[in-house]
């Protein structure tokens, strides 16, 4: 599972964006965005990574989400395969409530970009062509 933190969201408040990730260090376009979320790190962002075994263990939910701010969510489905099927925006309270629950619990859970990079030196690789 991977978080992102957007600052200057909707009233001053981060948006925040979290959803499973199937990939390896190893493959190219993983590597390809990790290289990348540095820049975004150095911008100000804040990037955590939580493995899919961790997060199933904290019960978390199997779909990627964006939660915009206390009161809208999109609730974002993918194929086995990482193809967008589509979206759902959701204003509904307690559906927000359970999601940003969630998102605390995986935030406490998830590690830093850069201490994530530390643990292997195979996910700081750049890729190739870059």
């Amino acid at each position: 599972m991977a978080g992102q933190h957007y600052p200057g969201g909707n009233r001053g408040r981060s948006t925040f964006r979290a959803g499973p990730r199937r990939a390896r260090a190893t493959d190219p376009y993983l590597r390809f965005g990790l290289y990348h979320c540095a820049f975004n790190v150095d911008a100000g962002e804040d990037i955590r990574y939580l493995a899919r075994d961790r997060a199933n263990a904290l019960d978390l939910p199997g779909h990627d989400f964006w939660l915009f701010d206390d009161e809208r969510l999109a609730l974002l489905w993918f194929t086995t395969d990482d193809r967008l099927l589509g979206a759902q925006i959701s204003t509904e309270p307690t559906v927000v409530r359970q999601h940003t629950r969630w998102l605390d619990l995986a935030e406490a859970h998830a590690t830093p970009y850069r201490d994530y990079l530390a643990a292997d030196s195979a996910r700081a690789m750049p890729p190739g062509g870059v």
